[in-house]
């Protein structure tokens, strides 16, 4: 039987199937690999959205103000938190990041002229380094985004920093301490 189509008639495979096509030429393999990249490329897209709408919805506000600071910042990228907030929103995180708070303090409700802490309501003054080591007190200050560690000193003339060139032989132990590797001054 001729057929007329320009198409070539179905092969038969061993076993009775029909095959079409036939041979993969360069057209198809460029198309499956274009197919496997785009869809690549839209799995990509996708996971960066739902990473960043996950932030920006997420429980750390922190984080979110963060990310749209940066984005706000580089001219190429202006347009990312529009993508997830509204402009009042971004509006309202970049307000929030200028806002500067200042705390004052008047020295003479802190200490007196004798370097004495006073009793709150009362004048009778405190020995602050009546309980300090050697002139030294260590306290530890914490904030909202910071833990820091202050160390005053009563007498700041005295401190000076040094190395030893027979550091190795002072220290006989791990966790000596600075007054057992120091000579006592004459």
């Amino acid at each position: 039987m001729i057929s007329n189509s320009s198409k070539p008639a179905a092969r038969r495979k061993p076993g009775g199937k029909y095959r079409s096509g036939g041979r993969l030429t360069p057209g198809k393999i460029i198309r499956r690999v274009l197919l496997c990249f785009v869809t690549l490329l839209l799995f990509v897209i996708l996971s960066v959205y739902v990473l960043l709408f996950s932030i920006a919805h997420g429980p750390s506000e922190t984080m979110r103000n963060a990310l749209v600071l940066s984005a706000m910042q580089a001219s190429a990228t202006k347009w990312v938190p529009g993508l997830f907030f509204s402009q009042k929103t971004v509006d309202e995180i970049i307000e929030a990041s200028e806002r500067v708070t200042v705390e004052q303090i008047d020295i003479n409700e802190y200490t007196s002229d004798s370097g004495k802490k006073t009793e709150p309501g009362t004048q009778e003054p405190v020995d602050e380094w009546a309980n300090s080591t050697d002139g030294i007190i260590f306290e530890t200050v914490h904030g909202s985004t910071y833990k820091a560690y202050i160390l005053l000193i009563k007498d700041p003339s005295k401190v000076y920093v040094a190395t030893s060139s027979n550091y190795a032989q002072m220290v006989t132990a791990y966790g000596a301490s600075a007054s057992n590797m120091i000579p006592a001054e004459q």
